[in-house]
């Protein structure tokens, strides 16, 4: 069965690699990840972070879940969005013509200057 185009967040799973990659491990990227998991609790997508600046990898998909790849100066107001924002919805794109096609965005229409509420 094919992953649909965009799910519905319902948890997350942050990774945070505080050391660098190891050059005798073909493949070893060493990113900081969020995985984002769906109601069930199955990971649906991995967004890596890379750090700035430098060209990102194409998004991709192992049939299984999607890879999405963000520059690291984007993962606080990724954060943010998941602690914060509910429902969230994330929606996926391959990268087209050198644009990372991938987002998330809340589900719902917010009133301008509601401010958040505790």
């Amino acid at each position: 069965m094919p992953l649909p185009p965009d799910f519905e967040v319902a948890s997350y799973r942050y990774t945070f690699r505080s050391w660098p990659p190891d050059p005798n491990i073909p493949g070893d990227e060493r990113l900081d990840t969020i995985s984002l998991l769906d109601a069930a609790d199955r990971v649906k997508a991995v967004l890596k972070f890379q750090r700035d600046p430098g060209p990102l990898p194409a998004n991709n998909s192992n049939g299984a879940f999607y890879v999405a790849y963000f520059w690291h100066s984007e993962m606080p107001a990724i954060i943010d969005m998941l602690r914060n924002e509910k429902p969230l919805t994330f929606q996926f794109g391959m990268s087209l013509q050198g644009l990372n096609r991938s987002a998330l965005f809340t589900g719902k229409p917010e009133p301008v200057g509601e401010g958040e509420r505790a």
